[in-house]
């Protein structure tokens, strides 16, 4: 008899662990459309990245001559900078543009990703990752913070995903007829 409850108690625990999550679907100007119209404001929403992306920069800072005892001691320095992004990062929206909206993934507000719904003259289905420039392998130069950053090939793909969670509600009425008897 425990070896069937324990079985049970299983059972309703991995189903509630299945309904529990919430798929993540493409943040779409249409979605955007639908949250504006019930009055939400879109920093409200919670938003997250559809794949990983690598910020990277580096800078060769200019030669540095000193004497040292005598001898002439030149410094080269180089720094090398990467900032990884995971795929399903939570971010929030920090400003929101008719065609972009400029998304925060870290507690410096000042760093954001821009990520929008225009690509040259033709408007996208989600909103997609933004960039100075992009190169012929899907690479791009992004300013992030003050800052301009390379993003490793194929990060022009990623785009913008929100949790989804729909519910449906059914509201059922039921009720019988006594039937109507004619009155003289």
């Amino acid at each position: 008899m425990k070896k069937n409850i324990s079985k049970y108690f299983l059972l309703i625990l991995i189903t509630e662990i299945l309904f529990s999550c919430s798929p993540k679907i493409p943040f779409t100007p249409e979605l955007r459309s639908k949250i504006e119209y019930q009055g939400i404001d879109i920093t409200d929403v919670q938003f997250y990245n559809s794949k990983k992306i690598i910020l990277n920069r580096e800078e060769i800072e200019p030669e540095a001559v000193e004497i040292e005892s005598g001898d002439i001691k030149i410094n080269n320095k180089k720094v090398i900078e990467e900032i990884t992004i995971k795929k399903n990062t939570p971010g929030i929206c920090i400003e929101a543009n008719p065609y972009d909206l400029s998304i925060c993934f870290e507690e410096n507000t000042s760093n954001t990703l821009t990520f929008g719904r225009k690509n040259g003259n033709k408007l996208e289905y989600a909103y997609r990752l933004y960039a100075k420039k992009w190169s012929s392998n899907n690479s791009g130069k992004i300013l992030y913070g003050d800052t301009i950053y390379r993003t490793q090939p194929g990060a022009g793909s990623a785009i913008l995903l929100v949790k989804k969670k729909q519910f449906y509600q059914l509201i059922k009425q039921k009720r019988t007829v006594r039937g109507q008897k004619i009155r003289h």
